[in-house]
């Protein structure tokens, strides 16, 4: 296999990754991930939309675009934890 993308790093093991509204995946594991980077690579960087988030004790969803087409929304990028987090 190729280089992973460096945000292959951030999931677990058992991370799954699913699109709404896209028809791909849902991908099973970070190996199973990895390979559908790797067969299907991004062709643009996907950017945070500045100021629109919300969270909860087990996810955090935020408004995500393009680099491409900066500051114009495409989607909602949502991560969720299996354990839910400690507030201090």
């Amino acid at each position: 296999m190729g280089a992973s993308p460096p945000m292959l790093e951030l999931f677990r093991e058992d991370a799954e990754l699913r699109f709404v509204g896209v028809p791909v995946g849902p991908f099973a594991g970070v190996d199973e991930i990895a390979r559908a980077f790797e067969h299907d690579p991004p062709t643009d960087l996907l950017e945070l939309v500045p100021g629109v988030t919300s969270e909860d004790a087990d996810s955090i969803r935020a408004e995500y675009g393009w680099a491409e087409r900066r500051g114009e929304a495409s989607g909602t990028l949502t991560l969720q934890s299996k354990k839910p987090r400690r507030r201090l």
